[in-house]
């Protein structure tokens, strides 16, 4: 669990920021959990989300954003409301709904993602430059670790 100063500073974002996304995620009906002074604390999950939501953002508003990483399938449930719909036997395993949660996951990073963007929107050789600084940039990193 991340406090809300944590998760901000995981993020590289100030707390106003942070404040204004959780927002937009709870009128979507998002639930962020809250400790005993009722101020948001953040799990795995939802650090997942948001990271993948500050991806988005670069590129779509952000109300498209909330929309793209949150499908309404996948909204997480306040626990004081009523539990949500239970899992009936022939739904897919833990292991393979977590699978299929990895590769939604990795679809819309690539969805995201400012090649698939430059592929839809420009030229083929511009599409293609992008794709050779991303590769540059990837090197770069890697080098770094």
């Amino acid at each position: 669990m991340k406090t809300f100063q944590a998760m901000a500073a995981h993020l590289e974002i100030v707390d106003r920021t942070l404040r204004r996304w959780c927002s937009l995620f709870e009128e979507q009906g998002y639930f962020f959990e809250k400790d005993e002074q009722g101020r948001r604390i953040f799990t795995s999950d939802d650090s997942r989300l948001l990271v993948r939501f500050k991806k988005a953002a670069q590129t779509m508003k952000l109300e498209e954003a909330v929309l793209f990483v949150l499908p309404k399938n996948r909204k997480k449930h306040n626990p004081s409301d009523s539990p949500p719909p239970s899992v009936s036997d022939s739904s897919p395993s833990n292991s393979e709904f977590g699978r299929m949660e990895q590769v939604l996951d990795e679809l819309q990073d690539f969805i995201a993602s400012d090649f698939f963007r430059a592929t839809l929107f420009m030229e083929p050789d511009k599409a293609r430059q992008q794709m050779l600084d991303l590769l540059k940039q990837v090197r770069q990193h890697d080098e770094q670790i």
